[in-house]
């Protein structure tokens, strides 16, 4: 496919849907690392086994990126630049600082003759995967979401089953909560997560 653009005055441009999807891409990666930006200089803390990779990546944008206006080779560099792809999955409640050998979610990861994926598979997506960070934002959420779960579960309308599920869900969220708080980092802080 192909699509027609305009560009300045009375000019036309010829763009490959590609490429859009690349701008559309390169546009949710910088959306997404501003607002990382934005929360650790609000003195947001980091935990998982991506902390430091999630810090990094927001500070080296923030560095290169910064208050300007992208141009395409920028689009372009920012997609090529491995440290900048992360990506917010407000689903699984947390940030994936893409790392295709380390990705749970690829399953042809390491297997010869395979590329590997540009981007994360969310619908794949691994509790244990080294990919992985939290912000106190994301916390607030599972918080949120735990809350939800007793509110069902102490209604009583829940059948035992689904009662006994949504308390195993529980129980996990409350166990990331836990090692959020002792984990966390700043990015000020030099100390590694433990």
């Amino acid at each position: 496919m192909r699509a027609s653009l305009a560009e300045s005055y009375g000019g036309r441009s010829h763009v490959d849907m590609l490429q859009i999807l690349d701008l559309e891409q390169a546009l949710a990666t910088a959306d997404t690392l501003v607002a990382a930006a934005e929360r650790l200089d609000n003195g947001e803390g980091v935990s998982g086994p991506a902390a430091t990779h999630y810090i990094a990546a927001a500070q080296e944008f923030q560095a290169a990126y910064a208050g300007g206006f992208a141009s395409k080779r920028q689009y372009k560099a920012l997609l090529d630049n491995p440290r900048l792809q992360v990506f917010d999955h407000p689903e699984a409640l947390l940030t994936c600082n893409h790392d295709p050998l380390k990705a749970l979610c690829d399953p042809n990861r390491g297997k010869p003759g395979t590329r590997p994926r540009r981007t994360p598979s969310q619908d794949r997506c691994h509790s244990s995967c080294a990919n992985i960070s939290r912000t106190d934002t994301h916390i607030e959420r599972i918080q949120a979401e735990v809350d939800r779960i007793d509110a069902e579960i102490t209604d009583g309308l829940a059948p035992l089953p689904i009662r006994e599920r949504l308390q195993q869900r529980q129980s996990a969220l409350k166990e990331i909560i836990a090692r959020h708080q002792v984990t966390r980092i700043h990015p000020d802080s030099s100390e590694e997560p433990q």
